[in-house]
């Protein structure tokens, strides 16, 4: 797969090296201008994030995965032109979320044209496939189909998963591609949620009692605190990333939110005070009420005595 081939003695990279587990972004560099012309149908298409079954999701920490790709454009075959004397890279960049990270069997073994390596916290792999053509060699012209194969990297969940998959490719100098780049959202993360927000209130209950409500990562323990640091309420978010917490009568505000995952504790949400308003007109002395919840949080407000 990483295998080059020798004619009349230049080295050139094997047609299908381009299309290897190679995520790199490594951008071309030839030793004259227009050393090569002609298009790629090679480049970055059809990303997807796939656990091992039997999971279903990323969101347990320690899950096992692939990222898949295709390594073509989508296009018919195109012709590549390298002329003597051509010195040039290509290759492939992916970078993964907060929360999933590389292992290192993404990588195939280095080679004297092909490079690879995942950075230090484990979500960037990059990879270059080099061509060498002695300047006294013939032309190459390449047709190689790209876009019929298919390539998995594997993946593992890591924490609380932020972010959106996105993937480069850089072509030879002098040469195109329709597919530079893609992205994968982050709401096609299986098991990585829609964010964690606070999405609601409800209440007082008969006990005085407010209903909070929110999305995390499925199966996130959220905890909530009041202003003096102490732990008000906890729950667990359930397989859709959907929470609710339960926040007993007289806590001392502003409250914070947090959720974690494994070892991964993200940082908090926290909600705003207002000043003692009045509420619906007439209210018991010393009751609190949560209102007004929106994406940025909560408010909580305390509700005053009112006379007759």
């Amino acid at each position: 797969m990483h295998n080059s081939k020798k004619k009349t003695g230049r080295k050139v990279l094997a047609g299908a090296a381009i299309g290897v587990a190679s995520i790199a972004m490594v951008l071309g560099a030839a030793t004259a201008a227009n050393a090569a012309t002609g298009g790629m149908n090679a480049g970055v298409t059809n990303l997807q994030v796939i656990p091992t079954s039997p999971a279903t999701s990323f969101a347990t920490p320690g899950t096992n995965g692939v990222l898949r790709f295709n390594t073509g454009d989508g296009t018919a075959t195109k012709t590549a032109t390298f002329a003597p004397g051509t010195t040039s890279t290509a290759g492939r960049s992916f970078t993964l979320p907060a929360g999933l990270k590389f292992l290192p069997a993404a990588c195939a073994p280095n080679t004297a044209t092909y490079t690879c390596t995942i950075s230090a916290d484990g979500r960037t792999q990059t990879t270059s496939n080099s061509i060498v053509i002695g300047p006294t060699d013939p032309a190459l012209i390449d047709t190689t189909d790209y876009s019929a194969t298919t390539r998995d990297l594997p993946i593992q969940s890591t924490g609380i998963i932020s972010g959106n998959v996105t993937a480069t490719f850089t072509p030879y100098t002098g040469l195109t591609t329709a597919a530079g780049s893609a992205t994968l959202p982050q709401s096609q993360i299986p098991g990585a949620g829609s964010g964690f927000t606070a999405t609601g209130a409800t209440g007082p209950d008969a006990n005085g009692d407010y209903t909070l409500t929110g999305t995390a990562q499925p199966g996130a323990e959220i905890t909530v605190k009041d202003s003096t640091g102490s732990t008000v309420g906890t729950t667990t978010a359930d397989a859709n990333g959907n929470w609710s917490a339960t926040i007993p009568s007289g806590v001392t505000p502003p409250l914070s939110i947090t959720q974690k995952v494994g070892n991964d504790v993200s940082a908090p949400i926290e909600f705003n005070t207002a000043p003692l308003p009045v509420m619906n007109g007439v209210v018991a002395a010393g009751a609190i009420a949560l209102a007004g919840l929106g994406f940025g949080g909560v408010r909580l407000f305390r509700r005053s005595r009112v006379t007759a």
